[in-house]
């Protein structure tokens, strides 16, 4: 039917926002980085997490507000396949980035941020399975089989998309 659809799950938008906040996650912040091995500050799902960086987070806030977020192309590619906790690159195509750039508003991708970070670890997981693009629209798509059913971190996800009146259903496969 013309629909470009990535499987997406938990990898898009948890890549894009470990692509916009790059610099919050890992900001020299004391304490959160031991060792030049670790992918993630050891601080990450502490409750001060935020409150340690809010400067840098309000400086991306601030960027992607005047900027937009096609800077993150440039970002993709520099980074590519460094350890992020948040972008998990095999599930993360530039194509899908470039899609969800070009499509989806900046204004969404700032709500959907900003659910993120009032719980990195609540909602880390959740997403829907499918992402789907055509002329200049989108849709998420949760697809479930016989008697699999919606699990709390998804209806979590869910009633964040309705209440930001973003395009999503559930596809339940009979056979």
């Amino acid at each position: 039917q013309g629909w470009q659809v990535f499987y997406a799950e938990n990898s898009f938008l948890n890549g894009l926002f470990g692509l916009a906040f790059w610099d919050v996650i890992f900001a020299p912040v004391e304490g959160a980085f031991l060792n030049a091995y670790q992918y993630k500050p050891h601080d990450l799902y502490h409750s001060d997490f935020q409150e340690k960086r809010q400067d840098a987070i309000n400086a991306v806030f601030s960027k992607i507000e005047s900027d937009g977020l096609v800077h993150l192309k440039a970002r993709y590619r520099e980074k590519f396949n460094i350890s992020n906790p948040f972008v998990h690159w095999a599930g993360f195509e530039f194509d899908l980035l470039e899609a969800a750039l070009e499509t989806i508003p900046t204004p969404t991708l700032i709500e959907l941020f900003k659910v993120q970070l009032s719980g990195l670890a609540l909602y880390r997981n959740g997403m829907p399975d499918l992402i789907a693009f055509k002329e200049g629209q989108y849709r998420w798509i949760e697809v479930k089989g016989p008697g699999d059913k919606l699990q709390d971190n998804q209806w979590r996800w869910i009633r964040e998309f309705e209440r930001l009146e973003l395009p999503f259903s559930v596809c339940y496969v009979n056979q």
